[in-house]
């Protein structure tokens, strides 16, 4: 017996995932959004299982939002490497207003893949969301790395998503209450007030500013 191999449990049948997600949804150590509900406990090990990956590989590297799996884009590589399919996943360049990584599909002719995203891409896309402004390169990647996989490896990664690609909940749009011109709002008059032109600046006018 090899002491140095890790421990795997993989259910035999639909009956055996069950009861593994019956007790896993009772544990305090599992994400918690899956403590206490065992039909989504379920749902993250099936959708692991299909991805190849062990039920607590899928518990730690799954997040199922609208029956979608969501997975970090190192997750995705893992599941493409154990695959078999790729000969490598390299990062070409990764700064925080650009990343570009690459790829070789093993048995495929030809030169390698590539794929580029830049700050620009992430504006253009409306990635405003705090990680993106405080952690810029971390999230250019994890986006490239993601892009990249999925068009060279549909059938490793076919249905998968990236973290922030599917949102939990609408998202939220700052609301602008509008005066309706024809019946407008008394103006205190101010022989002090000085003529100005408010200008809204976005999250990432602030970043590149700095």
């Amino acid at each position: 017996m090899n002491d140095n191999k890790a421990l795997t449990t993989v259910p035999a049948d639909l009956s055996g995932f069950n009861s593994l997600a019956e007790q896993f949804a009772k544990s305090k150590l599992i994400p918690v959004d899956l403590q206490g509900k065992a039909a989504d406990v379920f749902v993250t090990l099936l959708a692991g299982h299909e991805l190849g990956l062990s039920p607590m590989a899928a518990l730690r590297g799954i997040h199922v939002v609208k029956g979608k799996p969501v997975l970090s884009s190192d997750t995705m590589a893992a599941i493409v490497l154990a695959s078999g399919a790729a000969e490598y996943i390299r990062c070409v360049e990764s700064t925080p207003t650009v990343a570009t990584y690459a790829t070789k599909r093993k048995g495929v002719p030809g030169e390698e893949d590539i794929k580029t995203w830049t700050i620009e891409d992430a504006k253009r896309a409306k990635l405003d969301g705090d990680n993106w402004i405080k952690y810029p390169r971390a999230m250019l990647k994890a986006r490239c790395k993601a892009e990249l996989l999925r068009d060279v490896y549909p059938d490793v990664l076919a249905g998968c998503y990236v973290d922030g690609e599917i949102d939990d909940e609408p998202r939220m749009i700052p609301r602008v209450e509008r005066i309706d011109a024809a019946t407008p709002a008394p103006v205190a008059i101010n022989d002090d007030v000085i003529d100005a032109v408010v200008v809204e600046r976005t999250p990432w006018d602030v970043m590149l500013a700095k």
